[in-house]
């Protein structure tokens, strides 16, 4: 159980109402009991959220590379909508960044496995390191041939 106080400070957006969290009002109204554990509990589920998402557009891009005749828009909408949620958090949280380019090298492997798993591939099609930099996999014009 926790206690929030709303505060509205100066500053917030007209579209931002006192007392109703928004990414960018939390260090604002996040007081009382707890507050810390629900900050942190918050900063977890961010990181989740980006390894899931990366590890999402990493595979599509490692199917869309090795299996180029069962390509399809599904794989495309997949690719573009988990990197804008990749891009949409470093937007709401600057300090991912960092931890994108800590996690990259590990969500690529998990990425190859599940690629490996969904396309009946043997694990070895895939390299074991990305063919891909970490700037190719977000970039929102890149496909590999």
């Amino acid at each position: 159980m926790y206690c929030l106080t709303a505060r509205y400070p100066e500053g917030l957006s007209p579209g931002e109402t006192p007392g109703v969290y928004t990414p960018r009002s939390l260090p604002y109204f996040v007081e009382g009991r707890d507050s810390r554990e629900n900050v942190e509990s918050m900063g977890r589920s961010e990181k989740s959220a980006l390894v899931s998402n990366l590890q999402i557009v990493l595979m599509h891009l490692l199917k869309h590379k090795y299996q180029p005749d069962k390509r399809s828009n599904s794989w495309l909408f997949n690719i573009f909508e988990h990197r804008d949620r990749v891009l949409e958090a470093f937007e709401v949280s600057p300090s991912l960044k960092l931890y994108f380019r800590e996690v990259f090298p590990k969500c690529y492997a998990k990425a190859r496995k599940k690629a490996s798993l969904e396309t009946g591939l043997p694990i070895s099609t895939f390299p074991t390191e990305s063919p891909f930099t970490p700037e190719e996999t977000l970039d929102p014009e890149y496909l590999p041939d």
